[in-house]
């Protein structure tokens, strides 16, 4: 993908417009009361999309907050698809909040990189989750992962993810905003 380069008076075609950065809006969600893990937010990608391919891939970004009663652990992931899918920053590990606080933000950011595509598509990732749930002044966990394979000839998804240690209704962890962009 990379940058395209458009020209005043260049003839605009399909092969231009396909190559230009297409933003996937995050669908955002939210858990509460429940300590199994859940979908908090979905990237869907289209199937053959054409930065599903070596030397191509995304860039992605989420932002988030969270609210807790007492001092619950809270693991945030993003994963292929499902709860079930193959998880990326597989490194990051269940944070214990602080107690009894409300709206702590929390943000992840990162690219997947594939080195090839098809069904067996194989890519890396990295990136960072920033946050302030374990403590006021902001902290980053980066992370690398891979390689990982996702099929990118069907429909596929890149998820976040929250569980928390314990369930209880003023545990909620939600998505506010994200996107994936081709790069």
């Amino acid at each position: 993908m990379g940058v395209t380069a458009v020209a005043a008076g260049q003839k605009i075609t399909a092969a231009l417009l396909n190559s230009l950065p297409v933003s996937i809006p995050l669908v955002t969600g939210s858990v509460a009361s429940s300590a199994a893990e859940t979908v908090i937010g979905t990237f869907t990608i289209p199937a053959n999309d054409p930065a599903a391919v070596a030397g191509s891939g995304f860039r992605f970004a989420v932002y988030g907050t969270a609210d807790d009663t007492a001092t619950p652990t809270l693991t945030l992931r993003l994963r292929f698809n499902t709860t079930g899918g193959t998880q990326i920053f597989s490194s990051i590990a269940a944070l214990t909040c602080r107690a009894t606080v409300t709206n702590m933000p929390w943000f992840y950011d990162g690219w997947i990189d594939f080195s090839s595509g098809g069904a067996g598509a194989s890519c890396a990732t990295q990136g960072q989750l920033n946050e302030t749930l374990v403590s006021t002044t902001p902290a980053n966990h980066a992370n690398a992962h891979g390689p990982d394979t996702v099929d990118v000839t069907v429909q596929w998804s890149l998820v976040v993810t929250a569980q928390w240690s314990a369930s209880s209704a003023s545990n909620i962890c939600r998505t506010l905003s994200g996107s994936l962009i081709r790069m």
